[in-house]
């Protein structure tokens, strides 16, 4: 899960546009002074905070995701999600070992993650064990 922060940024950036600033002819100068610019960045909660299980990204089996098998559902308010099970880190569905398996969901489904997959990709799922693991 992802938090967007908005910064206001002002000295640099007001330094340098008031430099360019037009000024006027006779009498005294005019500077144009820009309003703050707001700029949106993320920033990433810690990582106690953030459920692998249940949150959009990549994660890594087995430190992050167990392997085993999952009920997947869709997170609240999402109308379609994606998982990937990855042998490698690139995930390539063409490599080897690569992608092992992925799926697109409108509703529940399953999820197998095996002991040989390094990680795994999740968008908009939760993932529930199933036969008391996790």
């Amino acid at each position: 899960m992802t938090v967007r922060k908005t910064i206001l940024v002002t000295a640099a950036i007001a330094t340098t546009l008031v430099a360019c600033a037009p000024m006027s002819t006779v009498g005294s100068p005019t500077r144009v002074v820009p309003a703050p610019i707001e700029v949106p960045i993320e920033v990433g909660l810690a990582d106690d905070l953030v459920d692998p299980y249940s949150s959009t990204g990549t994660w890594l089996v087995p430190d992050e995701v167990a392997p085993g098998t999952y009920r997947v559902s869709l997170n609240p308010g999402e109308r379609h999600g994606y998982g990937a099970v990855c042998g490698d880190y690139e995930c390539d569905p063409f490599g080897e070992p690569g992608m092992i398996s992925n799926d697109n969901y409108s509703g529940p489904g399953v999820m197998v993650i095996p002991p040989s997959a390094v990680s795994v990709e999740l968008r908009n799922i939760t993932l529930t064990p199933m036969g008391g693991q996790r």
